[in-house]
């Protein structure tokens, strides 16, 4: 039986995204089941505290967003009642 990984720590590496200008900019990407594990579920908004060599991510709200409807629930059902052929 294999168990899921700790949730303590994850290693990851700050990468960069081209930019017009000569200083390459930072960029950062979480992603992973673990995130959803550790309370960051899908949609959910978080906060960013910023620190010297630290950023500290928490959940703003505790429910998350209601999931996405199918497009075809979104369309209005109209009612023609009987139908005379």
């Amino acid at each position: 039986m294999t168990t899921a990984p700790a949730l303590r720590s994850r290693r990851l590496t700050v990468s960069y995204l081209p930019a017009p200008w000569p200083d390459p900019l930072p960029y950062l990407r979480l992603r992973g089941r673990w995130l959803e594990q550790a309370g960051f579920a899908v949609g959910a908004q978080i906060r960013v505290r910023v620190e010297p060599h630290r950023l500290i991510l928490e959940v703003i709200d505790e429910e998350p967003p209601e999931a996405p409807r199918a497009l075809n629930s979104l369309i209005p059902t109209i009612d023609m009642g009987p139908h005379i052929i």
